[in-house]
């Protein structure tokens, strides 16, 4: 009964939510990290992207309608965590606790996805010679990128500890988009000054 259209927000709100947008729907990228031990990459991870973006546009609609719809204007307050006060008010008493239980896993969920695919860039990057060669060396036993392994996670609790969530978010979301644009670049100007274009760039 609260579900109602009252007007536009200020233009300076609309650009901090679209960049909070923008975090919330980038990281398709990280599916390449590993996508040499994926098999028929080129057909499996566009199939996944689209699929996986289609499935959080719907998700996200839902949220929203859900959660302004049992709110209202009092979504606006609830700064610290609306979705638990939603579904605090949906199934009192044991619907935060389980909001608050899933955005736990959820975070797991990130934090050990990045633990999994950071080492393999930085690997690549110092295969590449732009970050510090130590990083390629591989395990004489284990066969794995140790010294990768190691900093990655450290990088990632440094970066964590290093602010709140929204100006990391931010951050984040402008150097993806720095990151995105260069690849565009890049990828248009294979384009014009290549003869034989590979399909991935087509």
């Amino acid at each position: 009964h609260e579900l109602r259209w009252t007007g536009w927000p200020p233009a300076a709100k609309l650009g901090e939510a679209s960049l909070l947008l923008m975090l919330a729907f980038s990281g398709a990228e990280v599916a390449l990290i590993p996508s040499g031990e994926i098999r028929d990459p080129a057909h499996t991870i566009p199939r996944g992207i689209f699929g996986a973006i289609a499935c959080f546009i719907l998700l996200y609609l839902a949220l929203q309608i859900v959660s302004q719809g049992i709110l209202g204007s009092q979504l606006a307050q609830e700064t610290r965590a609306p979705l638990a006060a939603v579904a605090g008010r949906i199934v009192p008493g044991f619907g935060r606790a389980l909001i608050l239980a899933g955005t736990a896993v959820s975070i797991l969920g990130t934090v050990s996805s990045g633990i999994v695919t950071l080492p393999r860039a930085l690997f690549l990057a110092a295969e590449n010679h732009m970050i510090p060669a130590r990083l390629c060396s591989v395990h004489p036993q284990y066969r794995t990128p140790h010294w990768a392994i190691i900093v990655a996670p450290i990088l990632l609790f440094l970066l964590a500890v290093s602010g709140s969530f929204r100006p990391l978010a931010i951050f984040g979301s402008v150097s993806r988009l720095l990151i995105y644009a260069a690849v565009c670049l890049g990828a248009l100007r294979i384009r014009l000054t290549r003869e034989a274009v590979p399909g991935a760039f087509r």
